[in-house]
């Protein structure tokens, strides 16, 4: 019988709990690239850590990578799809539609990712017959002796690793100090080590469906890798930029009655995503200061005629850094000048 400590659950809490975990591959690339920052789900883990074992489901499934995510954030399905929303353009309906019948969601924060290459079929059954005439402890698989690590990053402190440890059948790697290899031996099941954490029995043997797969050739999974991942800046700025300079004007945005057209000058082009007469959504109106990838409904360019809109101050609205405004009510036909390149519309377009 053993008696459990008194902060247990606050030990606990601090060690990320691993989970395997099948992505598609090109949700993995966007997370590479670090334009995909969270991911959510209709369930899981609350209030701690995790530590994703990827391996990809199609076309093969290579042991991919190792993820680190932070807890969990936990709201209503409007509150989780806008996150959505601010981490990826466009991304937010579809994760609106998946959780909407939820009282709740979770958005899963990425910490960090670590790459690094599959292993072929051969090498697996060289790996195991190795094992076996070896007497391993009965259950585990280890792949230490094949496995290459991960590179170190410039920006990883010196002695970090990526360290295959098996555990049960199962094969995962963990950043952990270079001189903290431990021995097959010492990783046994419900041996709780923060430098070093098994998998436990929810992994198993289910990753060698991601093991056996033949590794792609060359390229990326040949030549592993940290990267931090990209989050795009949200920060307000000190001082709302009322100037002419700029390409994102934002602010509440109408079309008057009896306005008339504006040309669009030389050397500029006018981006509006609403229909005219339409209004955009705060989180779309976000998309477009933050310039992370909102398609226009349309774009004016140099010489074409637009309904000559009025943009007035941001009263109750929160400014993106970059984005530019008003103090009084102001019309397009003011507001564009030649050569300013692209204009963003960051407005509503409603009649009155």
């Amino acid at each position: 019988m053993v008696q459990e400590g008194l902060f247990d659950e606050v030990e606990r809490a601090a060690i990320p709990e691993p989970v395997l975990m099948a992505l598609h591959a090109e949700f993995f690339d966007l997370i590479w690239q670090g334009l995909k920052t969270h991911e959510f789900r209709r369930r899981f883990l609350e209030g701690r850590p995790t530590r994703w074992s990827v391996y990809l489901n199609a076309p093969v499934s290579p042991l991919a990578a190792v993820i680190d995510w932070g807890p969990a954030a936990v709201d209503v399905p409007e509150r989780i799809s806008a996150i959505a929303e601010e981490a990826r353009m466009g991304n937010g309906v579809s994760v609106l539609e998946y959780v909407k019948d939820l009282e709740r969601a979770y958005a899963i924060p990425i910490l960090r990712v670590v790459e690094y290459p599959g292993m072929s079929a051969d090498e697996l059954r060289q790996v195991l017959g190795r094992l076996y005439r070896r007497r391993a402890m009965p259950g585990s698989t280890s792949i230490r002796s094949c496995c290459p690590r991960a590179r170190e990053s410039p920006r990883t402190p010196p002695k970090e690793q990526v360290k295959p440890v098996a555990v049960e059948g199962s094969v995962v790697g963990h950043p952990v100090p270079y001189h903290r290899i431990d021995h097959l031996g010492e990783v046994r099941p419900g041996v709780v080590d923060p430098a070093v954490q098994p998998p436990g029995p929810r992994l198993r043997a289910h990753l060698l469906q991601g093991v056996l797969a033949d590794r792609r050739g060359k390229g990326r999974w040949t030549t592993p890798e940290f990267v931090d991942t990209y989050m795009p800046d949200f920060r307000l700025p000190r001082k709302v930029d009322h100037s002419a300079a700029g390409n994102r004007r934002t602010g509440h945005g109408e079309y008057r009655v009896g306005s008339g057209e504006t040309i669009v000058p030389e050397g500029t082009s006018v981006y509006v995503y609403a229909e005219h007469g339409g209004k955009i959504p705060d989180i779309v109106g976000l998309g477009i200061e933050t310039g992370t990838g909102r398609k226009p409904v349309r774009i004016y360019g140099p010489g074409e005629s637009i309904p000559n809109y009025t943009l007035k101050p941001p009263v109750g609205l929160t400014i993106r850094q970059g984005s530019h405004t008003v103090d009084t009510a102001t019309s397009l036909s003011e507001l564009l000048k030649r050569k300013m390149g692209a204009c963003h519309w960051a407005a509503c377009q409603e009649v009155r």
